[in-house]
Formats: C-alpha cells, structure tokens, sequence
C-alpha cells in the first residue's frame, strides 16, 4: 500500500511578543513614576488646564479646537482636546491628567520598541542584530522610558505636548516602515494591515502631530532619511517608489500654518532684543548639554532663564565640540549611513527648537530632549551589542533599573510648586527668571517677605525685568505698600507698555485708590491689546460703575462672561449693577450663578441676601446673610445686613441683636445705629 509522502512543515517566523514587552515597559514605567501622581499643578499648568475654559465642555467641540491663544496650548488644538477628555473624566482631580501622561509616555515607548525592531530586522543591520532584535529594541525603549530627562515631559502635566508629539512621531515612522518593507513570510504574518493603509496611518499621525506640537514638521523628512538609509538604499530609489507618499506626507506642513498663528504668544521670535544669531549661539551650548545630559542626567534643571549667549568667544568650546559632532555625523550618513541615521535623528529633531528662530520665552528646555535621545541611546546600545554581545544586554537592564531610582529620585523635586522652584534656584541662583520664578512660588505659598526679597533680588541681577516689577508690585499691593506697588507698576509698563496683566492689576490699585479717570484710561488700553483678556473687562466694568456709568459697566460685565462664563466675581459685579438698573430679576439670577460657582464666596451672600430680603424672599435672604456672617463673624457690614433683614420679617428682636453686635464691631457704623434706634423707638413700652 502506497503511503503519500508527508508535506514539508514551514517554519512560522517568530511572533515579536508585543504583549511581554509592553507589560515590562508599563511596570518600569510604574516604578519609575509612582510617586508622580499626586504632583500637583504647577506654572504652566495652571492657565492651560486649571483657567482654561475651552476644555470645560467637551461637547463645545469648536471651542475645544480653540485653545485660548496666549498660553501654551495656544495652536494646539488636539493637546486641548485631551485635556477636555481629561476634564470630561474627573475635573481637576490632578491624578487623572498624570495617568494620561504616564500611558502616552508608555505608548510612545512601545511605538519606539516597535520602530526599533523592524529596524533592526531590515536588511542592512539584521545579520548583526537580527537575532537579538526583540530584546535589543526592548532595551532601547526601557531607556527612553525610564531615562530621568524624560521626567519634564511626564511630570509636569502640560508638557503632555512634547510626550503625545512623541508618541504621533513614532507612530508616522512606524507605519511608514511597517508599510514600506519588502513583502516577506513574515511580513506578512505580523502585519494586521495592508501596506497601503499603514502608509496612510502614517500620513494621517504626522497630521495630527501637527495640532499637538510644530516639531512633528521634522517627520517627511527623517522618513525619507530612514528610507534611503535602511529600505531603498539612495534617495533617487525612495522617491521613486514612494513618492505618492512622500508628497502627502509633505501635505501636512500645509496645516503649520494654522497651528503656528498664535506661536507669538509663546515667545517665539517675539522678541527683536534677541537676534537669530544670538540664539544660535545660545543653542550651541544648549544641544552639546543635551547631549552631555543624555549620558549622565545631572544636574536636571526645571526652568534655566534666558540664558543667552552674547559672543562665540562665551561658547567657543561647545561649538568647537558641537562642530565635530556635526561634521561625524555627515560623515557617518554616507559612510556608515546606520550611525549616521542615528545622529541625523538627534539633530534634525532638535533643529526647529534649537537652531536660528528664537524662543524667548524658553530658551533651553529639557523636554525638548524626549525624542531626539532616542538616537543617541539606540546608537550606543548597538555599540555595545556589537562589542560585547549578549552580557552588553545585561549590562542594560541594571542601567534600567538604576534610572528608575534617578528618575524616582527626580519626580520627588516636583512635589510641590514650591519644591521644584527651590531645586531650580540651587541650580542657578544667578539667573533673574529663576529668581522670579522661586518669588512667585513663594507668592503662592503666601511667604511674602520671601517674595519680596527674591523679586528684588531679580531686579538687581536685571533692572529691565519688566516682569519682576510688575510681580512685585503685586505683592506690594497685598502688603498694601501701595505708593512702592505703583511704582513698580508704572516700572514695568515704562520697559514694556504692552504688558497687559501689569496695566490690569495697576488699573485695579487706581480703582482702590479712587483715581478712576487714569485707571479708566488703562483698562480701555488693556482691552485693546488683549480682548481676550476677561479680567481686564472685568476691572473696566468696575470702574465705569463707580463712575456712574451703569450701562457701560453691563456691557463690559457681560464681555467678561462671554470670554469666560465660570467667573463668579463678574457675574456678582453685573448683578449689582443689574440691581442698580432696575432689572432685578436678572440681577438675582447672576447673583445665584456666582454662589453656584463659589458657595463661600461673601460678597455674593451678602449682596443676594441683601436682594432677596428687598424683594419680599425674606426667609431666602436670611439664610444667605446667616451663611455670610458664620463665614465672617466680625464683619460688621454682614450683621447690619442681616438685621435689616431681620426687621422686615417682623424679628424685631433679633434683628436689635445683630445691629448691636454690628456696632460693637464698628462703634462708626451710622447705619446701623439709625437702624437700631429706629427699631427701639418702635417698641412698646
């Protein structure tokens, strides 16, 4: 009996273990960042998330998709959205925003591991690393994860910016190289989607990578590097066969217009003091920092200051270095195009930040090192993999582990607001910025004294600061030192007469001070340099109310609240005036939506009490004068109010009561003496 010859079996291609890898990443992760998720909201943080309106109402979408323009979600309308998720979710409850954060940082991570893989798996590195891809690729995404720079990227909530660009950026590359490699058994086997539709989901992440961070402008070309270097071997055979690709790839900086429209509210090239050759000798010493940075993580510094290089004699050593660097890296791209590609990806990255456009604001900044040490470490893990082979691996994962107690060690410094600015101030005492930035912690912190003395000492490292003056004009007027906080004022609009939260906060002191037509005159200067400002509609509708122009007041309280409606300090103001206007209905109303938005907020107790008690709703006036005078029991005003109250109810004796009490607390109260003895005078006898 004939038997028919067995089949061949076929080897299947070993299945990358995405899974495995992807819970090792998410556990260093965990280690590395557990004491970060109860850091709270510090600088930036707090007008891109916590004073944002447009991320309130998630189903807003056209205001979710407008960022206010001054801040540094400005431009970026996709990082807006996932901080209205975030607030869709649980409000300000900090912990939510860090679990996002942590969970793109370990996405990105994995698109990194996956764009590492296929790398080393194509055909001009897969004999010498093929073998080893899975846990070499591994490696170089551990590093990136748990390296200490990365920590400005994670921790500090609003630069999810810089972590979900990095996660769209690997996510370009990754689908463009899954989509563009050569049809193999095992391409075939891993590969959920068609090349066509990969290449598409490239073009479509670059996109919007654009509405998360203007550096993803970077991505066609490194994609078409990677091409010539690793796939189709020069740029002429790229172009070619991709260049359907390539052009929609290109398409997408046709949408930078549109994200870069507001990019002169984030001090970029705003400021002609600071020439494109001055900063780039700044950067000069900035990227070989970078570098340094990335090989031994210390010191970490929060914020630097403007620190600026004024002459190439100040950085002749960095940019000799950085020069020879540059120049090996070309070499590299035609010697040894792999190496090469590695130290394109550093430079190339960091080319839209640190080259000739001047970022004033921030001019040096370590998060801007998330992507661009990723070349730096594949580099060297390959190094070591080809000199020392497998025991360079095991040589990796105690490094991985020695991070994660660095960057634990790191995330501590950001447990306060207070905390990270005193770090940065032991790190450079000697920049005026720093300085500010640790007064203004102290500011928050309510250490006053302190910050009066660090403000001052950053106008003696910089007399021109315009913004330390107007900050500690700020304080003076808390300390009521006011004739010192005017003169800050008047400082700091002297040095820059378009600043506009001075002029705001100056106008306001006026106000205190009853100079109401000069206060007036700075508030309509305020709302022409900044329309979208609500606190300076806000003051101007002060001011013209107390001058008697009750319609004006409305309508300047009614554009505060257009421009941000949770703001229960113009919604009080506007029922007042309302009030004053006879349209007491509306006024009552507005009154209601403050103590909606602020329960304990007294002056709105007191003045709807006060209305409600005027308007026959004496027991709902009651209640709210009563809630005011157990928030200040020595508030003499809020005892006179609720004893009027009292009286028009009929309880006539408790209503003598709280007059009384409201004269011992200010024997000079001649309303409440009036009152008082109105209602003795009626009594029996």
């Amino acid at each position: 009996m004939n038997h028919p010859a067995p089949s061949p079996t076929l080897s299947r291609p070993p299945a990358s273990p995405t899974l495995a890898v992807a819970a090792v990443l998410a556990a260093l992760a965990l280690a590395a960042y557990a004491n970060s998720f109860s850091v709270p909201f510090l600088l930036d943080d707090i007008r891109s998330i916590v004073e944002n309106i447009t991320i309130r109402d998630l189903s807003a979408w056209r205001q979710v998709l407008s960022p206010p323009p001054n801040v540094g979600v400005g431009g970026r309308p996709l990082l807006n959205a996932t901080f209205a998720l975030n607030y869709a979710a649980g409000g300000l409850a900090v912990r939510g925003y860090h679990l996002v954060n942590l969970a793109i940082h370990v996405l990105a991570a994995l698109a990194l591991y996956g764009l590492a893989r296929r790398t080393l798996l194509t055909a001009p590195l897969r004999v010498r690393f093929g073998r080893d891809a899975t846990l070499l690729a591994g490696l170089i995404a551990a590093l990136c994860l748990v390296h200490p720079l990365q920590t400005n990227a994670v921790t500090y909530v609003s630069q999810r910016a810089e972590s979900l660009m990095g996660l769209l950026y690997f996510s370009t590359l990754y689908c463009f190289v899954r989509g563009a490699e050569p049809e193999t058994a095992e391409s075939r086997a891993s590969r959920l989607l068609s090349p066509v539709p990969l290449l598409l989901l490239s073009v479509v992440s670059c996109a919007l990578g654009v509405f998360v961070k203007e550096v993803i402008a970077t991505a066609p070309l490194l994609a078409l590097l990677y091409d010539r270097t690793f796939l189709a071997g020069s740029f002429r055979a790229a172009l070619r066969r991709r260049w359907g690709f390539y052009a929609a790839l290109a398409a997408t900086w046709l949408l930078l217009p549109a994200s870069l429209a507001g990019v002169s509210e984030r001090g970029v090239g705003s400021d002609p003091e600071i020439s494109s050759w001055t900063y780039a000798l700044t950067q000069t010493r900035a990227v070989v920092d970078y570098l340094r940075l990335t090989f031994w993580p210390h010191p970490l510094v929060f914020y630097r200051g403007a620190e600026f290089a004024t002459s190439l004699r100040e950085v002749a050593v960095p940019a000799a270095a950085l020069a020879a660097i540059v120049a090996g890296v070309a070499v590299a791209l035609w010697r040894h195009p792999a190496l090469g590609f590695a130290g394109a990806w550093f430079f190339v990255i960091l080319a839209p930040t640190s080259s000739v456009i001047p970022i004033v604001n921030l001019p040096v900044a370590e998060s801007r090192t998330y992507l661009p040490i990723a070349g730096v470490i594949a580099a060297v893990v390959l190094a070591l993999y080809a000199r020392f082979a497998r025991a360079a691996l095991f040589v990796g994962a105690g490094l991985c582990l020695l991070l994660v107690a660095v960057t634990l060690r790191r995330n501590h410094d950001y447990r306060s607001a207070l905390t990270i600015a005193a770090d940065n101030l032991a790190q450079r005492p000697q920049s005026a910025e720093v300085q500010a930035a640790y007064a203004y912690a102290c500011y928050e912190a309510g250490r006053l004294p302190d910050a009066v003395t660090h403000w001052q000492t950053a106008l003696r490292l910089k007399p021109t600061y315009a913004r330390a003056h107007g900050n500690l004009a700020t304080a003076f007027v808390t300390l009521e030192r006011w004739p010192e906080a005017m003169d800050h004022y008047r400082a700091a609009l002297r040095l820059r007469p378009d600043y506009v939260e001075a002029r705001v906060n100056f106008a306001a002191l006026l106000i205190r001070t009853d100079e109401l037509p000069a206060a007036i005159a700075h508030l309509r200067l305020a709302t022409r340099l900044a329309p979208e400002d609500p606190l300076g509609w806000q003051n101007l509708g002060i001011a013209l109310a107390r001058v008697g122009d009750l319609s004006a007041a409305v309508t300047c309280y009614e554009r505060a609240l257009t421009l941000r409606p949770e703001f229960p300090e113009a919604h009080n103001n506007l029922a007042n005036a309302l009030a004053a206007l006879g349209r007491r209905a509306d006024a009552l109303r507005h009154f209601a939506t403050a103590l909606r938005l602020r329960p304990d907020y007294f002056d709105a107790l007191c003045n709807y009490g006060n209305r409600l008690a005027e308007d026959g709703r004496g027991p709902e006036g009651i209640a709210q004068l009563e809630r005011a005078v157990q928030l200040r029991p020595r508030h003499a005003g809020a005892r006179f109010l609720l004893g009027q109250a009292l009286e028009r109810v009929g309880r006539r004796t408790e209503a003598a009561l709280a007059l009384e009490q409201a004269l011992r607390l200010d024997p000079a109260l001649p309303l409440a003496r009036d009152a008082l003895a109105r209602l003795r005078a009626a009594a029996p006898e």
